[in-house]
C-alpha cells in the first residue's frame, strides 16, 4: 500500500501510496492531522497542472502529491523541487498506520491481485 523512495544515500527522499486503498479525500485529512502541515490545496477541476492533485506546506517546505501521467495506480507524495527533506519521515510514519476500512482494502486486493493481503483481511490475520 505505501512504497519508500530513496536516494543514493539510502534516505527517504519521497513516497508513493497505493490509489486504490487510499483516495485523495483520505490523503488530504490524512495530512491534516499532522503537526508541521499548512496551506493545504488540493487541485481545482480543469486546471492546467492536471497531475498534482494536492500542494502543502510541511515546516515551510513546499510538497506535492503527484499523480505521475495522470493516469497512474499510485500517488506519490514528496517535496515540490529537488530538495532533501528528512523530516518526511514523520508524514511517512503516519501514513504507514492508516489502515483502509474493510470494503475499500477488500476491494484494493482484489483490484491489486494481492490475495495474501485478501486472505489476511479476511481471516483476520495480521502481516
Amino acid at each position: 500500500m505505501i512504497y519508500e523512495l530513496l536516494n543514493d544515500n539510502g534516505e527517504l527522499f519521497a513516497f508513493e501510496i497505493e490509489s486504490v486503498y487510499m483516495p485523495l479525500s483520505q490523503i488530504a485529512n490524512t495530512l491534516e492531522k499532522i503537526e508541521g502541515v499548512s496551506q493545504i490545496r488540493n487541485r481545482k477541476m480543469f486546471s492546467s497542472q492536471d497531475e498534482i492533485h494536492i500542494r502543502f506546506k510541511f515546516n515551510g517546505i513546499d510538497y506535492i502529491v503527484w499523480e505521475p501521467y495522470g493516469d497512474n495506480s499510485r500517488f506519490w507524495l514528496g517535496p515540490d523541487r529537488d530538495e532533501y527533506d528528512d523530516n518526511i519521515v514523520e508524514i511517512f510514519n503516519l501514513f504507514r498506520l492508516y489502515k483502509p476500512p474493510f470494503v475499500t482494502g477488500l476491494v484494493g486486493d482484489l483490484l491489486s491481485l494481492d490475495f495474501k493481503g485478501l486472505f489476511r483481511r479476511l481471516f483476520n490475520q495480521q502481516p
